[in-house]
Order: structure tokens, then sequence, then C-alpha cells
């Protein structure tokens, strides 16, 4: 539950920071780029808004999230820097990733409840099987 309202968080950080400072590249900071897009990190800020976008990236991988409405998210992250009227409240925003949390424990839970199931089946055969070795006199063998 801590993630839930930490990513939010960082990423609002993220764009108020982005707001606030002037787009000039340091002295001592050497731009860093990407071999597969070609953008690069030229100041701090840059450094720290892809940070804070690996980061929330890595988050929604390991919850499952696989589609991303990038137009909703951004939409999102402005207006409420922004202080405008957001489409959700954070009541219904947290409900919704509960929601989201809830269907992947679900999810994993069946997944483990079926090897649960299968592990119990096998055994009891092989309790009964051990039951009905037990009932036979070896001797007469």
């Amino acid at each position: 539950m801590k993630k839930v309202f930490l990513v939010p968080s960082v990423l609002m950080l993220c764009v108020s920071v982005q707001a606030q400072t002037k787009k000039t590249t340091k002295a001592g900071v050497k731009p860093k780029s990407t071999a597969t897009t070609g953008a690069t990190l030229k100041t701090t800020n840059d450094s720290v808004c892809y940070a804070f976008g690996l980061s929330l990236g890595q988050y929604l991988k390991s919850q499952g999230v696989s589609t991303i409405n990038y137009t909703m998210l951004n939409k999102a992250i402005e207006q409420t820097v922004k202080g405008q009227p957001t489409l959700l409240d954070m009541n219904q925003a947290n409900h919704v990733m509960q929601g989201l949390a809830e269907a992947k424990s679900r999810k994993v839970s069946a997944a483990e409840k079926e090897k649960g199931h299968a592990f119990l089946t096998k055994n009891m055969l092989v309790k009964k099987f051990l039951k009905r070795l037990q009932g036979y006199n070896m001797r007469s063998w």
C-alpha cells in the first residue's frame, strides 16, 4: 500500500522540479545518451525525471500492467502538479489501484491454490496406496 502513495508522490515531485528549474547544463555534468532512443540526459532534472519514470515503469511492470495510456498518465500528472481539477480524487484513485492489486493477488492465489490441490491429491493417492499395502500380510508373499 505504501507503493501506491509513493509512486504518485515521486511523479508529482518530478514534474514540479521540472517546472521550477532552468534548462542549463552544468559544467561537471556529462550528457548521457541512450542508444535505443537517442535521448540525452542533459541536466540533473532530466536525470531525476528519467529515474522517476524508470522506477514507475518497473513498479507498473511488477504489478502486471502491460498496457499504458500515456496520454491519461501525463494528463493526471500535469493536472495534479498544476492544481487543476482531476478526473478522480485520491480516494477514487486509491480504490482503482487497490482493485488492480486485488485482481493480481487473486490471480496469484488461484495459481497457488491449484498447485496445492494437485499436491494434496497426489499425496492422498500415495497415502491410500500405503494404507492398502499395510493391510496385506507381507509374510504371505
